[in-house]
């Protein structure tokens, strides 16, 4: 499958007017990037924990491919996972957050995970992320920080799966177009065979 192509089909798909329509449709606006970016610092302060968290948690889920556990435990995970993390708290979500996230998308697919994988990951983040940040803030505070991870963490749900099925139609899509040429070639084996008797 061409990866230049589906990157360019979700740039195209989802430009400035989409990601304003699906922040719009989940109801995050201009104080929840704010919300999130100026509690920032507790996250990045907190960002091993945080991640040590989320690896463990993962790790406890018995239906986890083989692929996506030692994705877990490779030393480029940290470092993916940490970019992750605190792209999500950045305050800033536009074109470019949306394609590191169609990379999320295609990773998760890659590793051989599940859509039901995607969106237990999806809980956990918000679970290591509220452990280790929410403590730090006042109770007010707190409570708007916490929805404006939740309906980002949305955003970002709705994207990853979008990447996701879509990497399994184009997937599909290949195969089939592989099985019909190979059917092809396999009558025209044929007929020659025929033809030749």
């Amino acid at each position: 499958m061409d990866g230049k192509y589906l990157e360019k089909m979700f740039v195209l798909g989802i430009d400035k007017i989409e990601i304003s329509r699906r922040k719009n449709i989940i109801g995050f606006d201009k104080k929840n990037a704010e919300s999130l970016r100026l509690h920032s610092y507790l996250v990045k302060e907190n960002i091993r924990k945080i991640i040590d968290c989320i690896k463990y948690e993962l790790l406890l889920k018995n239906h986890l491919s083989t692929d996506f556990i030692a994705s877990l435990k490779s030393p480029n995970a940290y470092v993916l996972v940490r970019e992750y993390i605190l792209q999500l708290c950045s305050g800033k979500y536009d074109e470019e957050y949306v394609r590191h996230r169609i990379e999320v998308g295609r990773y998760y697919k890659k590793m051989g995970a599940t859509t039901d994988m995607l969106l237990a990951s999806m809980h956990i983040i918000k679970y290591a992320v509220s452990k280790f940040v929410e403590s730090e803030i006042e109770d007010e505070e707190n409570r708007f920080f916490l929805e404006s991870l939740d309906k980002i963490l949305m955003l970002d749900s709705i994207i990853v799966l979008d990447t996701f099925i879509c990497e399994l139609v184009c997937d599909a899509e290949d195969n089939n177009r592989e099985l019909s040429v190979y059917i092809s070639e396999l009558e025209m084996k044929i007929k020659r065979k025929h033809e030749a008797c």
